[in-house]
C-alpha cells in the first residue's frame, strides 16, 4: 500500500530544537518510504519553511496557510488535500519514528483492519536534542542524528542572528 505522511506545524524551529527536523529524518530513513510527506505550516513562519525547504527541497511538499487559522484539523485537512493516496499518516512535529521499519509495521496491521492508532512515547529532558547525536544507543536514530545537515547547524546559524 502507499501512505502519505501529513505533518502539521506551527512551531519555529530554532524554538523547537529542530524537532521536525528529527520527525522528517525518520520518516525518510524508513524501510518502506512514504509516496508523499506533506508538511502543513503558518505563511509567515518564514525562517521555518525556508529552512525546512533547503534541508528536505525535493523530499517534502510545503503547504502554506494563513497565519490567523489556528485550527490543527483544518491543517491536517488541507494537507489530505494534496495528495491522492488512500492511506493518511497523521504526525506530529515533534514525533520521531524510532524503529526503521514503523510504516512497514502499519502496513502490516492494515492488512488485517481498517484502521491503526498508536505511539511509545519517550519522555525526555529538556536538552534532548544534545541526546539525539552519535551517540545516541538506538541504530535508527544514530543514522537520524549524523546526517550532514543538523539542527546544530540551525541553532549555530540562531546564535549568529542574535548576536
Amino acid at each position: 500500500m502507499a501512505y502519505s505522511i501529513i505533518i502539521p506545524t506551527i512551531k519555529n524551529i530554532l524554538e523547537s530544537k529542530g524537532s521536525i527536523v528529527f520527525t522528517l529524518r525518520s520518516i525518510l530513513d524508513q524501510s518502506m518510504p512514504a509516496e508523499k510527506i506533506i508538511v502543513v505550516s503558518h505563511e509567515n513562519n518564514t525562517f521555518t519553511n525556508a529552512e525546512l525547504l533547503r534541508q528536505f527541497e525535493n523530499q517534502i511538499q510545503l503547504v502554506t496557510y494563513p497565519s490567523d487559522i489556528l485550527n490543527i484539523s483544518f491543517a491536517r485537512n488541507l494537507g489530505a488535500s494534496y495528495t491522492e493516496t488512500d492511506n493518511l499518516i497523521f504526525m506530529d512535529d515533534d514525533v520521531v519514528l524510532g524503529d526503521y521499519n514503523t510504516i512497514e509495521k502499519v502496513d502490516t496491521i492494515l492488512k488485517h483492519f481498517d484502521f491503526c492508532c498508536g505511539a511509545s512515547r519517550l519522555w525526555t529532558p529538556m536538552n534532548w536534542g544534545e541526546l539525539v547525536k552519535n551517540t545516541y544507543p538506538i541504530e535508527h536514530i544514530r543514522r537520524i542524528g549524523s546526517v550532514s545537515t543538523s539542527v546544530s547547524e540551525v541553532c549555530d546559524f540562531r546564535d549568529a542572528v542574535q548576536s
